[in-house]
């Protein structure tokens, strides 16, 4: 079972369970590192989908926080089969490297676990590019980058035995610390499509932060046929529930990175910003996780309605898989 009382973990295919790649190599724990004293949200997200690589201190608030805000579970679960719906959904259109930025630690389901089971599935339709070779995969490319070092230390240790993969520390804030670093351009050639991936991170940024600018920063780096994917808790319309989530923000004081979340329609309103003209969405648009682009073959989803999630494609419009400005599910 996993923490709290929640579902029991998935197989492959689902959202904490091991996934075939995981399953073939020896897991790697985190080392004892005196920085654990301080939770971190990495650690936190960590635990509550199931994981391992967590240390005492963000246990005991994760445990605050499923408490706190019992939806957390949910939302968590629900963000992590979204990653693998995403990233599967970027394979399909061809695209080859992904730029994991905040994804925390890269366990139970990470962007390099669904590559590999992607790739290596039997049972999966031929995808563009991306063959097997020896490995997982021969023309993947795949760069982890995250504020948190320990959690970088760990991916490092995740990541040392795939020559397609790596993690490199980085803040959102300065995109271009992350879009300049010389090993995410050695890894990844950005004169080629890449999906950016911007999942269950952009709400720990402050309030203060431009998120439009970040935004058109990374969209500006990266060449046409690109995608940006984001994901971001907001606020929950209901009093009683906003309440819950105003606890446990005040408890996500406890990490460096704390929570903030914002308004659903201010969400709608960034990602069709006037100021980010090139960015086009993918149908079908804003909506709750657990409505993009469900997957028919999955077991019944965790509801989501307050993590809300888009796919943007960088550049001229794509008639075929655009959204426009159609409104998605209520959320």
């Amino acid at each position: 079972m996993t923490p709290f009382g929640g579902p029991p973990a998935r197989d492959g295919r689902g959202i904490h369970g091991p996934s075939r790649a995981a399953a073939a190599r020896p897991e790697v724990w985190v080392a004892d590192d005196p920085r654990d004293s301080v939770p971190t949200a990495a650690e936190v997200c960590n635990v509550l989908y199931g994981g391992f690589h967590n240390s005492t201190e963000s246990r005991r608030l994760a445990g605050e926080l499923a408490a706190a805000w019992p939806p957390l579970r949910h939302h968590t679960y629900a963000g992590r089969a979204l990653v693998r719906r995403m990233v599967q959904h970027l394979i399909a259109a061809g695209v080859e490297q992904f730029l994991d930025i905040g994804g925390g630690i890269a366990q139970h389901g990470a962007t390099h676990e669904i590559i590999a089971d992607t790739i290596t599935d039997p049972s999966a339709r031929p995808l563009p590019g991306l063959t097997p070779a020896g490995g997982p995969a021969q023309r993947a490319r795949v760069v982890c980058a995250d504020l948190d070092p320990i959690a970088t230390d760990v991916n490092r240790r995740h990541l040392e035995d795939l020559a397609w993969a790596t993690a490199v520390v980085g803040d959102l804030r300065r995109p271009h610390s992350i879009l300049d670093d010389p090993v995410v351009n050695t890894t990844l050639n950005l004169d080629r499509p890449v999906g950016v991936l911007l999942l269950g991170v952009l709400h720990h940024l402050p309030p203060d932060a431009d998120l439009v600018q970040i935004l058109r920063t990374t969209a500006d780096a990266l060449t046409p046929g690109s995608y940006l994917a984001v994901s971001l808790l907001t606020i929950d319309p209901d009093p009683a529930g906003a309440a819950a989530q105003r606890h446990a923000a005040a408890l996500y004081t406890r990490t460096p990175t704390p929570l903030h979340l914002r308004p659903a329609r201010n969400i709608t309103d960034l990602l069709q910003h006037p100021q980010l003209p090139d960015l086009h969405l993918v149908d079908p648009g804003v909506v709750p996780a657990h409505h993009w682009q469900p997957d028919p073959d999955d077991e019944p989803g965790f509801p989501a309605p307050h993590l809300l999630a888009a796919l943007a494609r960088i550049g001229p419009a794509a008639p075929s898989d655009t959204a426009g400005s159609r409104p998605g599910p209520p959320c």
